[in-house]
């Protein structure tokens, strides 16, 4: 993103009523910033997707940590 990290988005996300409780799943190679501790109080949606990453399995990646898995 040219103009603003992941960690920017994610603190006007949170920031904002209404778009606070958006789920987030961070894609990325390097997230110094995050300690796992800070997940839940970031609100992040379980966990960061690695760069690079696997095309195909994405979807199902996404559809797990969001709980969006068939029963």
């Amino acid at each position: 993103m040219p103009d603003m990290d992941g960690q920017s988005v994610l603190l006007a996300l949170r920031a904002d009523p209404k778009l606070q409780f958006i789920p987030v799943i961070l894609l990325s190679v390097n997230t110094p910033w995050l300690q796992p501790g800070d997940y839940q109080r970031w609100g992040i949606q379980g966990a960061i997707i690695a760069k690079p990453f696997n095309a195909v399995e994405l979807p199902g990646q996404i559809a797990a940590i969001l709980g969006w898995t068939d029963k």
